[in-house]
């Protein structure tokens, strides 16, 4: 388990504020690790869960995270019946953040997870990634207001996309294959928000 390191890396880096790199083709097992205003580089680093009722990588504000693959503990076989997903790779709780060219893989919960308890998860953008056997790919919640989800594609995941907020969120240019329940799913005020140039198959 190398949750203390990593979580001793995320306390320094928000001291020193530097970009912090893994090695490639390393694998970490861990529970949960909070940035903020990081920049966070996987060469093909593999990160393991540990939990399988946690959040592997949380991002607080103005965090980039790319270049990891997320290893979950397995999609569940229906979505949850509480409005929190329980496993996810990264959860997004503050403004400006970017998640891209990672790959999410069987997570209890969802890969890519945009919610705040309170106000707000606003401006962030989710590009660029693959999803796969997981129970979402990407799931926009509560407080989710002008997110970008682009040029990702999944497959085999029980929901594709997910907007519960609906809060002037954009789905454009993603491709969704074979999801076991939909690849798309809009809930709450559809009014506000857009989903251009998608491509949902099966």
């Amino acid at each position: 388990d190398n949750s203390a390191a990593l979580k001793a890396m995320a306390s320094a880096q928000r001291i020193l504020g530097w970009p912090v790199v893994f090695g490639p083709g390393v694998v970490y097992s861990i529970d949960s690790v909070t940035w903020n205003k990081a920049v966070v580089i996987g060469y093909g680093t593999t990160i393991k869960s540990t939990s399988n009722s946690v959040t592997i990588f949380n991002a607080a504000d103005s965090c980039d995270i790319s270049g990891f693959t997320f290893i979950g503990n397995g999609a569940a076989a229906a979505l949850p019946g509480g409005v929190f997903t329980l496993q996810d790779g990264v959860r997004i709780f503050g403004i400006k953040n970017e998640v891209h060219h990672n790959r999410f893989i069987s997570m209890n919960g969802s890969g890519v997870n945009i919610w705040a308890a309170s106000c707000c998860a606003y401006n962030n953008k989710v590009h660029d990634n693959y999803f796969t056997n997981n129970t979402i790919a990407v799931f926009a919640m509560t407080n989710s207001e002008y997110t970008v989800v682009s040029d990702n594609t999944g497959e085999f995941n029980f929901v594709g996309f997910y907007d519960r907020s609906s809060s002037n969120n954009r789905w454009d240019n993603n491709t969704m294959n074979y999801s076991i329940n939909s690849n798309f799913r809009l809930l709450g005020n559809g009014d506000h928000g857009s989903a251009h140039g998608n491509t949902f198959n099966h």
